[in-house]
């Protein structure tokens, strides 16, 4: 999931905890959560960041 400033975690992580995910990433440029179940997982990244470069095309 790209976001406009993954730094800027009140922007987005709020939703994502509220619906059953939790931070177990956080790494500059970086985060990821996931359900307790860990069947779901989600990676958080700035638009346009090298981070979503590398993992969007590689």
């Amino acid at each position: 999931m790209s976001v406009p400033d993954v730094e800027d975690e009140r922007a987005y992580l709020g939703p994502l905890l509220d619906a059953g995910y939790q931070l177990r990433v956080r790494e500059p440029g970086h985060r990821m959560v996931r359900t307790s179940e860990l069947d779901v997982h989600v990676h958080v990244c700035t638009v346009g960041s090298d981070w979503e470069r590398r993992h969007l095309l590689g």
